[in-house]
C-alpha cells in the first residue's frame, strides 16, 4: 500500500491506536444486543463471497460479524498491525490526547481511550484535559488552530 502523495500532515484526536478497554467482551456483547447489520449490507457481503467462491476456494461469512466496538479490542490483530505502522515519510503527524482529571497523563485516559493507547512514540503530543469527545472543547480547538497555523506557514514558505 502506497501513501497518498497529497497527504502532508495528519492530526489524531483521541485516537485509540491500540484499542479501548471498553471493547472488552462483556461490553461488546451488551452492545451487540442493540446493534444489527442492515440486511442489504449482509446480502451484499454474501454475494461478494459467492463470486469469490466461484474463482477459488469457497469463503464463508463468520456466523457473527464483528461490530466497531469489537474491532477496537486491544487484542484485535488488525489493530495491533496498524498501531506499529510508521508514519509515511514526508508526512507530519500530531496527536491530541484527551485525559480526564489532574493526574499524570501517562497514567490516565479520557474515559474511553487510555493515554498509552492514544500516544504514538515520536509524534508530538498535546494533552487536553477533557473526556473522549473533546473535538469541540476550546483547548482542543486552540491546539488544532496552532497546528494548522504552523502548516500554513510551512506551505507558504515552500511556495505551494
Amino acid at each position: 500500500m502506497n501513501p497518498l502523495p497529497f497527504v502532508k500532515r495528519v492530526v489524531f484526536i483521541a485516537t485509540p491506536h491500540r484499542g479501548s478497554h471498553l471493547a472488552n467482551p462483556w461490553f461488546a456483547k451488551l452492545l451487540r444486543t442493540w446493534i444489527s447489520f442492515p440486511a442489504e449490507v449482509v446480502r451484499f457481503g454474501e454475494a461478494l463471497l459467492r463470486v469469490r467462491g466461484e474463482e477459488g476456494p469457497p469463503l464463508e461469512l463468520p456466523s457473527i460479524l464483528p461490530t466497531s466496538v469489537e474491532n477496537m479490542s486491544p487484542d484485535n490483530p488488525l489493530l495491533q498491525s496498524l498501531a506499529v505502522l510508521p508514519i509515511a515519510a514526508g508526512v507530519r503527524a500530531h496527536s491530541i490526547v484527551a485525559v480526564e482529571g489532574e493526574g499524570l497523563p501517562e497514567e490516565g485516559g479520557d474515559g474511553v481511550v487510555a493515554y498509552r493507547s492514544a500516544h504514538l512514540e515520536g509524534v508530538p503530543t498535546s494533552v487536553v484535559r477533557a473526556s473522549h469527545s473533546c473535538q469541540d472543547k476550546p483547548e482542543t480547538i486552540e491546539v488544532m488552530r496552532k497546528i494548522l497555523t504552523e502548516h500554513l506557514r510551512e506551505v507558504d514558505a515552500r511556495g505551494e
